[in-house]
Parts: structure tokens; sequence; C-alpha cells
């Protein structure tokens, strides 16, 4: 936890800017400077709006969260407030009227918990069109029904919908930055749950992380919680 305190920290905090400007043309000339990477980026069939630097520093972050945390509400906060520094979507469970974007991490587990794998959700951001917030929230619930099967066909279904919704002109600049910049997270998290899933096997079989927790880390980090909800 210190070592993980102490990094993040130390990096700049990463500024996910959503502005009117945002082009397919401006993302994809950021495509080459990575084919080197040994991220899960430059590896896996993840879009390549998902390629672009800030959303490479993020996957790092991801990367070593997964790599290192024991998952406890501290280090869930302090990614958090990394990845999501400036966040204006607020995310809430229908069933339960709760606002998990503001929820406590032992709030979100309990809803989790109880979900029995189905999620109705409600996505709200001012900047974003009605369509747009359709799409996220129904992302989202279809994210969160993932079970740690087949890793690879939801990466390659996370790809197909960034490449779909960077193609759709029905949905403004904002839609399209919000919906990326989340999916982008979504396929970090997933890729990053099978390796420390495996790790643990290889490691610590008695201390392996149960699957309502890599769902809960999951929900917290989709829905974007910032503040200090330990």
């Amino acid at each position: 936890m210190k070592n993980l305190s102490l990094w993040v920290l130390i990096i700049t905090i990463l500024s996910i800017s959503c502005t009117n400007d945002f082009t397919a043309d401006s993302e994809l000339k950021e495509i080459n400077s990575f084919e080197g990477s040994n991220s899960k980026l430059s590896k896996s069939n993840v879009s390549s709006f998902a390629k672009n630097s800030l959303n490479l520093e993020i996957d790092q972050l991801l990367s070593q969260f997964y790599d290192q945390s024991n998952f406890d509400a501290e280090s869930i906060i302090f990614i958090n407030q990394a990845i999501h520094p400036n966040g204006n979507t607020t995310v809430t469970l229908v069933t339960s009227n709760l606002n998990l974007t503001n929820s406590s991490i032992d709030e979100i587990r309990n809803a989790v918990g109880q979900s029995q794998g189905l999620f109705e959700l409600n996505v709200e951001n001012p900047s974003m069109t009605l369509a747009g917030k359709a799409s996220l929230s129904d992302f989202i619930e279809s994210t969160m029904q993932f079970n740690n099967v087949d890793y690879e066909s939801m990466l390659d279904s996370i790809a197909l919908y960034q490449s779909n919704i960077s193609t759709d002109n029905s949905y403004s600049s904002e839609d399209k930055c919000v919906i990326l910049a989340i999916s982008s997270i979504a396929a970090s998290s997933i890729f990053y749950e099978k390796k420390r899933e495996d790790k643990d096997w290889e490691t610590a079989v008695g201390n392996k992380v149960d699957q309502v927790t890599f769902k809960t880390v999951r929900m917290a980090l989709l829905s974007g919680i910032i503040q200090n909800n330990l």
C-alpha cells in the first residue's frame, strides 16, 4: 500500500479533458508512437482510440494498481483520483437508487454482492447527449456482467464497441471522449484482473482475490469514485 500511495503521489495527476475539438484524426496520429510498448494496449485488439498517450498512462497506472494493491478502500480511492480527477459523470444503480460515484467501497461491495450479476444503471453527465449516456450505461452494465471467463472475447467486444462509437456521427464529441475514456479503463481493468488472478494462483492460492472483490473494484473504477468515501 505504501508503494502504491507513494507512486501515485509522485506521478503527474492525469487530467481527462473532453473538448469539442476531439476528432478521430487527432487520436489516430498517436498510434505509431506505441508500437514498441510493453503495455496491454499494444498487445490486445483494443481500438486505436485507446492507444493515445493519456490512456497509455492510465493503462500503466492500472497495471501497477492490480499488481501491487490489496484492493482496500484507500488504494481504490488513490487510483480513482488519478484516473478520474476531473470527472463529471455520475453512475447510479437504479434498483436501489444508489449513487455509486459518491458511495463508499463497502456500499458498492454490498450492491455487487446482492446484484446476482444483473445491473440496471443510469449515467448522468450534463455535457453528454441522451444517446451517449444510454450507450455508456449499457456498456458499463455489460462490463459488470462479465464473469472473468473469456477475457479475450471481452476485450474484442470492447474494441468493437469503441470502433463503433468512434465512427458513429450520431454521438457528440463529448459523448465520444467520455465513452472512449471509460471503455479504455474497462479494457485495462479486465486485462489486469486476469493477470492478477493468474499471479494469485501461482503464488498464494489461499489468498486469491474473490470475484466479488474484482467486481467491486471494477464498478468503483467505472463509476469514477473520487471522493474520500473510506
